[in-house]
């Protein structure tokens, strides 16, 4: 039972591993249109959801008279020029977290996987994760230039790589926290 868990631990990280940049070709493998739309959709149901909050105080104390319904419709009109505003700014600052959030998850499984072979977390097993990462990273910009709509851009490998330093950063650390935990057990 020990070994076939053990296997089965493997297996799904692994997995895990295959499965998370199956979702990164999916999302790259989008056209330029569809990909702004959807990271437009985020930002407007985000901001949307924002902005209700704050005219729903307004609307409600304005009375169902005439005047009331004229400034209602101008507290909407003002309302979808805002969201329109925000989505403009803050759709590049969104489409970047994105990538930096995909390789950070990225790289958590990849270590995990790595983990479940060597357990000990010596340098070379972080540099194995960060150049297969990176390596993903532009593969996947690449994979980009022959989308229509979309071009791979190093910048974005720039940015993608933050996202790896920030999952091996926090590896390292709770891998150091974990080895402590351990110790301070086996003291006892």
């Amino acid at each position: 039972m020990r070994l076939e868990s053990f296997i089965l631990k493997k297996m799904i990280s692994f997995i895990a591993v295959i499965a998370w940049m199956i979702l990164i070709f999916f999302f790259s493998d989008m056209d330029g249109i569809t990909s702004h739309t959807k990271s437009k959709n985020v930002v407007r149901s985000i901001v949307e959801e924002k902005i209700a909050i704050s005219t729903m105080e307004v609307n409600e104390n304005i009375s169902n008279s005439d005047v009331g319904q004229v400034v209602v419709q101008e507290v909407d009109n003002e309302k979808e020029t805002k969201v329109n505003h925000f989505v403009l700014k803050y759709d590049e600052i969104v489409r970047k977290t994105a990538h930096v959030l995909e390789y950070f998850v990225l790289f958590i499984l990849v270590m995990n996987c790595i983990f479940q072979v060597h357990h000990e977390g010596k340098r070379k097993y972080y540099l194995i994760g960060i150049i297969f990462c990176l390596l993903y990273a532009c593969l996947d910009e690449f994979h980009q230039s022959f989308i229509n709509g979309r071009n791979g851009q190093i910048k974005d490998v720039l940015i993608d790589s933050i996202g790896i330093v920030a999952g091996a950063i926090i590896v390292f650390c709770i891998e150091r926290l974990y080895n402590t935990f351990v110790k301070l057990r086996a003291n006892k």
